[in-house]
């Protein structure tokens, strides 16, 4: 009893499955549906047209075609040119960038150099500094010394003709 419930349970399924997920019937009716509607709707223009264009490519095809093979050997040429002009190109540059490059003596020597001309410059900025604060205090001296001549100058000045003592 359980088998054949089993069974007639599995094709039950089976049946259930084959109208759910089964299309390629529907499919095919599709796709034949389609074809019989290009093949009745097709006209003699699109005919024509598609001949002509065919016309066309092999007429274009048998005119370029014969002047790209007599241009080959000329592109192949210019390709071994191309070629030879790149090799010279990159083996310039790799002698140029080792021209470029510095020893380690020269590079030190350099570094050297801009050492002592930065000290150099260190030195003469303090000593520019220094003669400069010197300069400023002769000046604030100076400044100092007209400022009391400037006050004697008012103190000893003889008074005007419409006071008295």
């Amino acid at each position: 009893i359980i088998k054949m419930a089993t069974d007639a349970l599995l094709a039950d399924a089976g049946t259930i499955y084959r109208r759910l997920f089964n299309h390629r019937p529907v499919i095919q009716n599709e796709v034949h549906f389609f074809v019989q509607e290009f093949e009745d709707k097709i006209h003699d223009d699109d005919l024509v047209l598609m001949q002509h264009t065919l016309k066309l490519a092999n007429e274009m095809d048998s005119l370029y075609l014969e002047e790209m093979k007599q241009s080959l050997p000329v592109f192949a040429e210019a390709k071994a040119k191309v070629l030879d002009i790149t090799k010279k190109s990159n083996e310039a540059l790799k002698n140029k960038k080792t021209d470029l490059e510095l020893s380690t003596e020269e590079k030190e020597m350099y570094e050297k150099e801009l050492s002592s001309l930065k000290d150099e410059l260190s030195k003469e900025r303090t000593q520019i500094q220094e003669e400069i604060d010197i300069k400023i205090e002769e000046l604030k001296a100076e400044a100092e010394v007209h400022r009391e001549q400037r006050e004697r100058l008012r103190l000893n000045r003889p008074l005007s003709v419409g006071s008295h003592e």
